[in-house]
């Protein structure tokens, strides 16, 4: 996991990432993420491998590509997996690996609203090694005023939806 938003930042996707990875297997995932007060104390007590930036913030940089590069051939990744999609996904295709995208609601709506389509065509087709998995709101529940020009007859086409806390795959509808 290549992610912005990690413990002990707080936060709602920090839990939820936090809930996730935290059950995984120590020598099954790895997360990469930017520096945050008191994440020394925090990382020793995780039950997984975390490695921090001297960073604020995770950009589409080529520096951030070696790095991501550079963890996942050494703790042997299969996958690299980016949250959020949107900046820090626009890195997947540069990667060595295969990688996945990981849309909350933002990385849903604002593409659909920024001028030109280059956001817009990454959630749509992240490439031949990548991947997209929905963790926001049901599609449907999203205004067409908040949609803009993001197309989601294509991306449910593409996408993986993750269960939503009932269990079930209503993001997808």
């Amino acid at each position: 996991l290549v992610t912005n938003d990690f413990p002990p930042k707080i936060g709602g996707i920090q839990s939820y990432l936090w809930e996730l990875w935290r059950r995984l297997p120590a020598d099954e995932a790895t997360v990469l993420t930017t520096a945050y007060e008191g994440a020394d104390e925090f990382d020793a007590a995780a039950p997984i491998p975390v490695e921090r930036v001297d960073a604020s913030v995770l950009l589409p940089t080529p520096d951030v590509v070696r790095r991501i590069d550079e963890v996942a051939e050494r703790c042997g990744a299969e996958l690299v997996l980016l949250d959020p999609a949107l900046p820090l996904g626009r890195v997947g295709p540069s990667l060595a690996r295969p990688y996945g995208l990981v849309l909350h609601g933002a990385e849903i709506t604002v593409p659909g609203r920024l001028p030109g389509a280059r956001a817009q065509d990454q959630l749509r087709d992240p490439g031949p090694h990548g991947e997209v998995l929905l963790v926001g709101p049901p599609l449907r529940q999203v205004p067409p005023e908040e949609r803009g020009h993001l197309d989601f007859c294509d991306l449910r086409q593409r996408a993986h939806v993750a269960p939503s806390i009932r269990g079930d795959h209503t993001a997808a509808q």
